[in-house]
This record gives C-alpha cells, structure tokens and sequence, in this order.
C-alpha cells in the first residue's frame, strides 16, 4: 500500500474510531445497567520459597529501604524529611465544574513514546466502558466475599489531618465487662448518664457502635435524652449542672465518633432540640453547646463535600469518552512506577479516612430473614446507602483499580508497549508493598491477572514475573492469609512504636478484613441464653467486633504520607474510563489471537454481543 493511501486509511479510522466509540457509549448509557462490586483478585500461584533480599515490606522514611518490618528491634538512622508540595490543589466544592487536568511528570522517562497514532491501541468499537454511575444499593457483605479471593473474575479537597474525619477510639477491653450478656433495657441505662457518673469509654464505644443491630439510633437518642430530662426535675442545682455536664460529654463522644447518625434530618433536629433546652435549663453551658454543634455541622458539611466530590468524579469520567481515552496511559501521565505507587496510596487515604466504623455494622448480610435482621433498623435503601457512603465508595475504588489496571495494558496493540506496562504495574505493586498500601497492591495484582491479561502468553513471556511471584507468596491465602496477616501486625506494632509518624502508612487489604468482619458477625450468637432461660445481647460480641475495627482499621486512619501529591496523576487514574469485562476479552483477542477453539468461539460469541 502507498504511503498516501497509508495516510488515508488512518485518517479513515480516526473518523471511525470515534464514531463509533460515542455510538457504543450510547448504547451502553440506553441499554446496559451496572451491577454489584465484582472483585478482581489473582488465583493463587505456585509458591517461590526464596524471598529476595530485594524486598523490604516497610519502609519509613526515616528508615534506610533495607529495613524490614519484621525487625522490630532494628535501628532507625533519623534525617530530616521534605516537605511535599501540592502542585495542584484539588476542586474542594461541587461548585467547580471539571477537575484539573493538567500533566504533571514529577519522574520524566529517558524513553518517551507517542501514543497519539491510531495503530498503537486496539480499535475502539470494542471498548463498552463500565458505568460510572452506578445505581446505589444497600451494601452485603456476599457483594464482597461471594467469590474466591484469587478468581480471574477520591479525592475530598481537605487535608491529610485524619482528625478531620471521625477520631479513631481505642479498642475497648473486655475484660473491663461485668457480665457476658445484658438486656436492651439495662444497656441503655448503662449508656445514660448520671449526677455521678458517665459511661465509661470501654463501654460506650462497643455499646453505641454494636447496639444500632437492635435500636435504631434515634430511638436510643429519644430514650436517653427522656431518662436524662426526668431525672432533672429530682436533681437539686448541683446535681443539676453535673447532670448536664455529663450527658453533654457523652453526646460530644457520640457526635465525634460517629457522625454519620446525625445525618438523618430526625437525629439533628432532637440534637437541636435537646441542646437548646439544656442551654434554657443553665445558660453557662451555651459555649460548650456551640462547641458541640459547630463541630458535628463542621464534619458533615465535610462528608457532603466528599460524596459531591465523588459525584463530580463520576461526572467526569462520562464525559471523558472521547478518543482522549485511548490516546494516553499512565506511563504517559506518569512514567515513574514508584510516583504512580505513591499517587495510589493518596487515593487510598482519601477514601479510607472517610469510613466510620458505624459503617461496618450498617452494612448488613444479605439473609434479611435472621434474627438480627429482624430486629434491625427499617431504613429506605437511600438512608442505607446515605450511611455507608464511603465504605460504597472504597469498595468501589477497589474494584475499579483492578479495572484500571488491565485496560491500560489491553488497549495497547504493540506487544513491547504491553511488556513495559507490565514491568511498570509490578514495580508499582512493590513500592506499594514497602509503602505498606496493600490495598492498592492487590488491586494491582488483581488486574494483572485478570483473563484478559492473563491470557497474553506472548506478552507475559517477555515481562519480569519475579517479583510479582514473591509479592503473590506475601498474598498466599493459605492458612488464612498467616504470612500476610504477621506483616500487618508487625507494621502496626513499628507504626505504634513511632507515634505514627509521617511516612508510617499501613492501609489493610480491605476484601480480607470485610470477611472477618462478617464471620464475627455471623459466627458469634447475637442472643445468648440466660440460666433463667432469658435471651439477652450478647455483649461480649459487642467488644469483640468493636475491638477488632477499631485496632484493625479505624487505627490505620493515622497513616500520614510524607511523599509529594501531584493532583494531575491522581485525576488521571480516577477519571480514565475503564471498560467492562466483554470488552477487554474482545480486545485481548485482538492483542493476541485465539489458539483453541474455545478461545475462538468465546470470540465470536463476544462479537455478536458488541456488535462489531
């Protein structure tokens, strides 16, 4: 073919190429409904007995790279760390139209590709990508756990102090229990406040989190502001004001720790009520009142401002369905592997910080026919999905980076661009692992063995599978994950060591604590039987899987990045669309051919769908 007729056909599929790709957006938007969390996760591998010394699973800045988290004991050289510079300021308001797409490569490349030509991805009438504005469920934990760990199958413009967001509590102790059950009626007398007394924190925490299993929180609300009000009118002026004191400590925990209860217009209003009244009773408490209010308002506004953040991301990814989309990649966004890694764990701590643990409870098992279930809070599935919001959206996130990953590597035709993002995504995956983000690395690690992906023999023959072996040996799921579980323990004890300084960064793998959440859910009795054949809460659950969030998730809230946030990188991974399962078969064919008959009647099975 002549060089001119070189020019026109590329020409020609340009003009296609976009033609089609909107026609396929279309469709999808008319006719194609998105479903549930569909986690993308790596099938277990042989198992490499050798752990190169290459591999330190910690890293503190502080620290030299060769430490390891399983020392505990070992030195630390102390320097003086950089500040990071925010190059771009993330929008902070759902006012803002578009986010800030400008590039930034903090780690330019001695090679430099173009990808501006047609012929390096595959065509685009084959990519249908994935709606980014889902329709909102409730949450169950199936949505999470209900396949195999290993099948085939955002950013709030705030800052990175985790006090914005709910404090962290300490885990509560059991052992500070008096019994191993207890009667609704006597847990919310425990949880009132006296002239003497408060509840105390072990007890509080458990109760107020675990309880709402049983109550709805605006009736616990209703019943203890009528017990704290009846027992006014019997108080002398002393026991008065200690009274009001006291209950006011209690509501200042409640607020802080888990706002999302006050989200429901119901909740706020009896705070309301109940806050001016007590200021009518002993205006001296008019500043603590404010104090109280002020900050429950300041971290909802917060949290509105992180949902219309989200809502501005999804937005944007819908628009962003122009050739743009397979005319760049990250390598191209952000040729360093390591920066990439860092940008990922910003994301994460965005997300992660956002989660109360209330969360957790709220998000319920899908048997609605259990005793728990029965007994538990009759929400719309709008209030249900308004109180676990962020965990939705973390869980989201998850999923999409898994998706993300395999439609950078399959939209390119060119074998060795293929080769290079493998190499990239693994060295991603391993700065993830010292960082401690083992979130995003077995997001990562669940995108690259994705059949799509998975399937590239050619591919994978010529990219670097060492490392990812030994990344894949931490992930082991055998004998319940033990080898990953002892990094974690051993991060967080060194993380607790240093005061969780920055650079200490250790965000959970968030698909194995959602799994022993709910085994303690389910495993444990939520009604125990008393010697006079009484059914009573079990309260030693409430400590259990109180204790178990708090020390295992809500503590990781304290992780601080020391590295640099560069807005443009971020931008680009949570807005680049990705596309759906079908879609990436289909062009995985086109990067290689099918070799069985399967193989080749999966493809024309997936062009009938797609219709190309």
């Amino acid at each position: 073919m002549s060089s001119s007729n070189n020019g026109v056909f590329l020409g020609t599929a340009r003009e296609k190429r976009e033609k089609l790709l909107r026609k396929a957006y279309l469709n999808q938007q008319r006719n194609e409904a998105s479903g549930g969390w569909k986690p993308h996760t790596p099938p277990p591998q042989t198992i490499n007995e050798s752990f190169p010394p290459e591999f330190r699973y910690f890293r503190h800045p502080h620290n030299s790279r060769t430490h390891s988290v399983d020392s505990i004991s070992s030195s630390i050289t102390n320097t003086n760390a950089t500040n990071p510079i925010n190059d771009h300021q993330m929008p902070r308001t759902a006012s803002q139209t578009s986010l800030n797409m400008h590039r930034a490569s903090p780690c330019p490349s001695d090679v430099s590709f173009s990808y501006s030509n047609p012929k390096y991805f595959v065509r685009t009438s084959v990519f249908r990508p994935s709606s980014a504005l889902a329709t909102k469920v409730p949450l169950h934990y199936e949505n999470v756990i209900r396949s195999s760990l290993f099948d085939d199958k955002q950013h709030l413009g705030i800052n990175n102090d985790e006090s914005t967001f709910r404090s962290p509590t300490p885990g509560p102790d059991f052992s500070a229990a008096h019994s191993d059950s207890i009667t609704l009626d006597e847990l919310i007398d425990r949880l009132t406040p006296t002239s003497t007394s408060t509840p105390e924190i072990t007890f509080l925490y458990p109760a107020l989190l675990c309880c709402r299993t049983y109550i709805n929180p605006i009736l616990l609300f209703n019943k203890i502001a009528k017990s704290i009000f009846s027992n006014l009118t019997r108080c002398s002026s002393e026991q008065r004001t200690n009274l009001l004191l006291n209950y006011l400590s209690m509501l200042i925990h409640w607020t802080k720790t888990f706002s999302y209860d006050f989200r429901t217009l119901a909740l706020m209003n009896q705070l309301e009520c109940i806050t001016s009244q007590i200021v009518k009773i002993d205006p001296g408490f008019g500043t603590n009142v404010k104090l109280l209010l002020s900050d429950i308002m300041s971290k909802l506004n917060i949290l509105d401002r992180y949902e219309q953040y989200l809502q501005l991301i999804d937005n944007e990814i819908a628009t962003r369905l122009t050739t743009s989309a397979l005319t760049t990649d990250i390598y191209e966004q952000c040729p360093c592997p390591k920066e990439f890694a860092h940008q990922l764990t910003h994301i994460e701590l965005d997300r992660l910080k956002a989660i109360g643990a209330e969360e957790f409870i709220h998000m319920r098992s899908s048997d609605s026919s259990s005793a728990s279930d029965s007994r538990s809070t009759k929400s719309s599935s709008t209030t249900l999905n308004a109180w676990t919001y962020c965990l939705e959206a973390y869980v989201n996130w998850s999923n999409r980076l898994s998706s993300f990953v395999t439609t950078e590597i399959i939209k390119h035709l060119k074998r060795h661009i293929r080769v290079k993002l493998l190499n990239y995504f693994i060295d991603a995956a391993l700065e993830c692992f010292n960082t401690g983000n083992f979130n995003s690395m077995m997001g990562i690690l669940g995108g690259l063995n994705m059949l799509p992906v998975k399937r590239l023999k050619k591919t994978w023959s010529k990219a670097n599978r060492a490392k990812l072996d030994t990344l894949e040996k931490y992930m082991n799921p055998s004998k319940n994950f033990c080898i990953y579980r002892s990094i974690v323990k051993a991060a967080m004890q060194r993380a607790e060591k240093h005061n969780w300084q920055p650079g200490m960064v250790i965000i959970p793998f968030l698909s194995i604590f959602l799994r022993d959440v709910y085994f303690i859910k389910v495993r444990s009795p939520d009604l125990i039987m008393t010697n006079d054949e009484h059914e009573e809460l079990n309260l030693k659950k409430f400590y259990i899987l109180a204790r178990f969030i708090s020390e295992e998730f809500i503590r990781c809230k304290s992780s601080k990045c020391s590295f640099a946030r560069y807005e443009s990188i971020i931008n680009y991974v949570v807005t680049s669309p990705v596309f759906s399962e079908d879609s990436l078969m289909a062009a995985s064919f086109e990067c290689e051919p099918p070799e069985t008959e399967h193989d080749r009647e999966q493809l024309r099975s997936l062009r009938a769908k797609l219709g190309f």
